[in-house]
């Protein structure tokens, strides 16, 4: 096998044909933060982090804050607002948690990682096995409506999704994803695109376009051996719609014209709505 990928890494990567170039892009995966990563974390505000609950779903969720909630050392990062423990995607200690830190306006974002070695209300601490930037593709700067989710907040659970959850949706120009292989980790993405991108087909199906990334396939590669899969939304009004359920990957004829040769859809068996209570 080849070194840093999984089977299912390699199995999508091959049909996008893009092994050679995951292998150059490999090379940038570290495994621990690095002087330069340390420093763009402190400067961020959100993170979105992906964890698997008790049952084997995959849960995505967004904690928020003011620069330097993020701390990160050498092998481990601090989140200084963690979720609260109504949140369904809330981290339990050595568990595996991916995690994708992210600044909207400057166009950045950094991936990292590892299990939670720590979980308490003040604070999770994630011992660190992989850490990489990312490029700034499809990264919004306008998006930048993330807040502080990491209030206590209420959370409504439902099996479907609701005409105002599914507008919301339609209306997202950025969501979190969240993957994971029990063996080799967790994993938070980002996906960006215009608003519309995510189709909304009813209220348990929904789709959208698998765009070029950097060619690792984290995220794919996850979904091809598990496709558990939690998704997480949020709108200038601070709403947060989290959704867990099952991914299959649909692949297309490639084109000339740019457009997207994958569609991930998803069937939703649950769906978390929170709000921040009003002051």
């Amino acid at each position: 096998m080849t070194p840093g990928f999984h089977p299912g890494e390699l199995h999508v990567q091959q049909r996008a044909g893009e092994r050679e170039r995951a292998q150059l892009v490999g090379r940038m995966v570290d495994r621990e933060l690095s002087p330069g990563i340390r420093e763009l974390l402190a400067g961020m505000r959100t993170i979105a982090i992906a964890t698997i609950d008790h049952d084997g779903n995959r849960w995505t969720t967004l904690c928020a804050g003011t620069p330097g909630f993020l701390a990160g050392e050498a092998r481990r990062l601090r989140i200084g607002s963690p979720p609260p423990v109504t949140d369904p995607a809330r981290p339990r200690a050595g568990g595996l948690i991916g995690a994708i830190g992210i600044d909207m306006a400057h166009r950045r974002r950094v991936r990292i990682n590892g299990t939670a070695e720590a979980v308490t209300d003040d604070e999770v601490v994630i011992a660190v096995r992989e850490a990489y930037g990312n490029c700034p593709r499809y990264i919004d700067p306008t998006a930048n409506h993330l807040r502080d989710h990491s209030a206590q907040r209420r959370y409504r659970p439902a099996a479907v999704l609701s005409p105002r959850q599914r507008r919301l949706i339609e209306a997202a120009p950025v969501f979190f994803i969240g993957s994971a292989h029990p063996r080799f980790g967790a994993d938070a993405s980002h996906r960006g695109g215009p608003p519309g991108f995510v189709t909304v087909h009813s209220g348990t199906e929904i789709s959208f376009p698998d765009y070029r990334g950097n060619g690792l396939f984290n995220t794919l590669g996850n979904l091809a051996d598990h496709p558990s899969v939690g998704l997480v939304f949020a709108d200038p009004a601070d709403t947060m719609l989290q959704v867990t359920g099952r991914a299959a990957i649909h692949w297309h004829p490639r084109s000339d014209t740019g457009e997207p040769s994958r569609t991930v859809s998803v069937h939703i068996t649950k769906v978390v709505e929170s709000n921040a209570p009003k002051p």
